[in-house]
């Protein structure tokens, strides 16, 4: 019998069928939808990412175009097309190797995934878990397969096939499902205990918000101090961030759609520390570790989640190369970074760029969205975030710190990263402090006073 509902089922086919509305079966060979203007190629052992139709804007141009937060559909298509590409190469080439050294476990992997629904199995393939235990299950065998295994095995669980065995985590750790046990508790009521089943929250009824996985162990940063949240704590944290989604995709419509789409998973820890911290990898698409506290505001977690979204957008652009390869150079080389002062791999660097750029646009767009309809977020808040994003540009252009080391940046995305200064100025938020705000003050624009709200 099916542990979920229908309706949750009904959302997980439509969610996770987003990951090959890029793709078509076509009568002659499988292909990107026309709307893909980019598709992943195999090169022996690499993997590159190449236009499938003539003349289409380089892949930096149409992340500089996306971080416009205009339409964004047919580009998060292609987001979502290229990353589960290549989620699946890397399975399937896993799978293949892992035969070869273990028939039996290979081969039973192999038909558990081809058992399941379809959305079951794009949900174990694209998770982050999925993709850091293919990477690493050479140097432990034993560890990384039973994982993977127990991982799958939740999936059928899930789908109503009966198991034995274990109780088990799926691979997003958005699901624990003990043996032979129903109902599901929630853990921002109660504590968790290996011998019942657990459904994490979930952001929009998409994003699930896992903290008490395994896998938030295994990203947690060694060099912060963070803990687990009580359920409690949970339920105040995830509090703020449903309402945080709510006004991110109400004031800013495509930057809500980058994260419930390009955000597979969000691990939820609590710092001793003031404000928001975030952070992902290159290596796991789509997994971000976001520490928060009680003093944590609104407007520094829509920073923190819209920041990340970009950096997973960036990553899945980076599938094949990276823009920057700065591992050419014999010495490892940094800048200092004009927004935190802190020294920064060119590679950090060049994507700190465009994270900045889209987080100052999408204070702008957010900032005259309340100037339209005020909601309760904190005006005064809000402008800070905005003119922190701004900092970096008003003290020169970013990229000029990147120039000397252009040999090692794609051309093309060199080009795009000078020009991020020059669109910001052209709008006019380079001149002075709170300029949305200070112009629609000045043309008469009411504001509705602001009495605390979300950002108290």
């Amino acid at each position: 019998m099916i542990l979920l509902h229908p309706d949750e089922v009904t959302r997980f086919e439509q969610q996770y069928a987003l990951y090959t509305r890029g793709r078509t079966k076509n009568s002659a060979e499988n292909e990107c939808h026309p709307l893909c203007e980019y598709g992943i190629v195999e090169q022996g052992k690499k993997l590159s990412i190449a236009p499938l139709v003539s003349g289409v804007p380089a892949l930096i141009e149409l992340m500089l175009q996306f971080l416009a937060w205009g339409e964004a559909d047919s580009f998060l298509d292609m987001i979502n097309a290229l990353d589960y590409q290549v989620c699946q190469l890397r399975l399937h080439r896993a799978l293949n190797e892992i035969e070869k050294t273990n028939s039996a476990v290979g081969a039973a992997m192999h038909t558990a995934l081809e058992e399941l629904p379809s959305w079951a199995a794009v949900r174990f393939a694209i998770a982050p878990a999925t993709r850091r235990r293919l990477a690493l299950w050479h140097k432990d065998p034993g560890m990384h397969l039973a994982l993977l295994c127990r991982a799958l095995k939740a999936e059928q669980r899930l789908t109503g096939k009966a198991v034995s065995g274990e109780g088990c985590w799926t691979a997003l750790g958005d699901f624990f499902i003990a043996n032979k046990v129903r109902g599901f508790i929630d853990p921002r009521i109660s504590h968790w205990s290996p011998d019942v089943n657990l459904r994490a929250p979930r952001l929009n009824d998409l994003v699930p918000v896992d903290a008490v996985s395994p896998n938030v162990h295994h990203i947690s940063s060694p060099n912060i101090a963070c803990e687990l949240h009580t359920p409690e704590e949970l339920a105040a944290a995830v509090k703020k961030l449903v309402a945080v989604m709510e006004f991110v995709g109400s004031a800013v419509p495509a930057s809500g759609q980058m994260i419930t789409r390009c955000v597979k998973v969000v691990a939820a820890v609590r710092t001793t520390e003031d404000g928001v911290g975030s952070s992902s990898q290159h290596s796991v698409p789509g997994q971000i570790l976001l520490r928060s506290s009680a003093t944590s505001t609104y407007p520094q977690i829509a920073s923190a989640l819209v920041h990340e979204g970009i950096h997973q957008v960036l990553y899945v652009l980076e599938s094949g190369e990276r823009f920057v390869d700065d591992k050419a150079l014999p010495i490892q080389m940094t800048a200092g970074s004009p927004w935190t002062g802190r020294r920064l791999k060119l590679h950090s660097y060049f994507h700190a760029c465009f994270v900045w750029y889209g987080l100052a646009t999408f204070w702008r767009r957010a900032l005259r969205s309340q100037l339209l309809a005020p909601s309760t977020m904190d005006l005064q808040l809000m402008e800070a975030q905005l003119n922190e994003a701004l900092s970096g540009f008003r003290q020169g252009n970013p990229a000029d710190r990147l120039l000397p080391y252009r040999e090692v940046i794609c051309p093309e995305a060199i080009e795009a990263v000078a020009s991020l200064r020059d669109q910001l100025r052209k709008s006019g938020e380079l001149d002075v402090e709170s300029t949305v705000l200070r112009r629609s003050l000045r043309d008469g624009a009411t504001v509705l006073a602001n009495s605390g709200g979300c950002g108290s």
